[in-house]
């Protein structure tokens, strides 16, 4: 069994008010660098903050009977296809067409985010 690794991120203000120093603290019995330096890649310093962004954007999959439906978890995007090449292809599209039209929407996420989604089975008879 592998021991958990705990990353802290650290924010100071400097007496300059447009300069932030970024520490990261790995709590373990050694410093994990190769974490620490993917972990940089994800932090975006805006004036006195510093805004850990999101590496995925995370979306439902359902069969309604008729279409396969994709809704993303969060923001306002929902679309379908007959199958699920297609719903796929269309969420995709959707989420694209969102961040163009809402630029400020994907300043939360990393360039090329991963998309995550998860689907309901339906039930189980046991």
């Amino acid at each position: 069994m592998t021991a958990k690794k705990e990353i802290k991120l650290h924010a100071i203000a400097l007496p300059d008010p447009g300069v932030v120093l970024t520490s990261l603290l790995c709590q373990s019995k050694c410093h994990d660098r190769m974490n620490i330096r993917k972990l940089k890649k994800h932090i975006m310093k805006i004036g006195n903050e510093v805004k850990l962004m999101n590496k995925m954007i995370k979306a439902d999959i359902y069969f309604d009977g008729d279409f396969y439906c994709g809704r993303c978890v969060d923001f306002d995007v929902f679309t379908q296809g007959k199958t699920l090449d297609e719903l796929v292809n269309n969420l995709k599209e959707a989420i694209q067409l969102h961040f163009e039209d809402d630029p400020e929407s994907s300043s939360n996420y990393i360039p090329n985010p991963s998309l995550f989604t998860m689907m309901d089975l339906g039930e189980i008879h046991v």
